[in-house]
């Protein structure tokens, strides 16, 4: 079902989703593997893969506006969404369409059109549904991703690179001892393979190689400020090219 909307002005609106705090009664209990420096040995961190879920895999997100490396002047930049077969708006709580820019923190919309200030610059962007709780839709059609220019700069001459776009978690999020850290992310100008491309996961001297766009929860982090690093790395673990393959988020587990 198509559904679209007279073209408004939204205000940017930013909106930190809590985190699942019951992790799924079919989970896969991974060890972690370990790099350096070395982890605490009191330390007993967990990597889980939740039972794979597809909801809404007919959902279709179309972006009209930008185009693929259009060129704007400063000010208000439109961004003309279409959706298709997913209930937009029908009752639902909270934000549907993310949207992420440049490697930042994702970004809540409830219209599909809609214009933002932009300053001069070169920006990607990956936009993507939601389902009830927040995390990314990952099927075909699902997500895409945009280049475009604001402004009288010149776009990069280097070739396409890998984008590494993380919904959760969010910068400075925050979760209790008993929940888990979700890692939430989509991958697009790579494919992920047990064989090619991965997504490296690293905390606290821990690691977990992700070989498809499935959330991963970590327990057993102690009580503090934690540095999450997520990297696309190649089969033989070298870190791909690209401004946008390495993404850092700030995590505190509270006591």
């Amino acid at each position: 079902m198509n559904f679209k909307i007279n073209l408004c002005l939204v205000t940017l609106v930013s909106l930190i989703w809590a985190c699942d705090s019951k992790p799924n009664s079919q989970q896969q209990n991974l060890s972690a593997e370990k790099s350096s420096p070395n982890p605490s040995p009191e330390e007993s961190v967990n990597f889980h893969l939740p039972s794979p879920s597809a909801p809404h895999p007919d959902a279709m997100l179309e972006l009209h506006r930008p185009l693929e490396d259009e060129q704007f002047a400063e000010g208000s930049i439109p961004f003309e969404f279409n959706i298709k077969n997913y209930p937009f708006e029908h009752g639902r709580k909270g934000f549907q369409l993310m949207v992420i820019v440049n490697g930042n923190d994702p970004t809540g919309y409830n219209m599909p059109i809609f214009e933002h200030e932009l300053e001069a610059g070169h920006y990607k962007m990956v936009a993507f549904l939601v389902d009830e709780e927040g995390y990314a839709l990952k099927e075909y059609g699902n997500y895409l991703d945009r280049e475009f220019v604001v402004g009288e700069v010149t776009a990069p001459s280097e070739e396409e690179t890998a984008f590494l776009a993380i919904n959760f978690p969010r910068q400075d999020q925050q979760y209790t001892q008993e929940e888990p850290v979700v890692v939430d992310f989509l991958v697009t100008d790579a494919e992920l393979d047990p064989k090619g491309s991965k997504v490296r996961l690293s905390v606290n001297g821990h690691t977990y190689n992700a070989h498809n766009h499935q959330r991963v929860h970590i327990d057993g982090l102690p009580a503090g400020e934690h540095q999450l690093v997520a990297q696309l790395v190649d089969q033989e673990g070298e870190a791909l090219p690209g401004k946008y393959s390495q993404c850092q988020k700030s995590i505190m587990i509270q006591p």
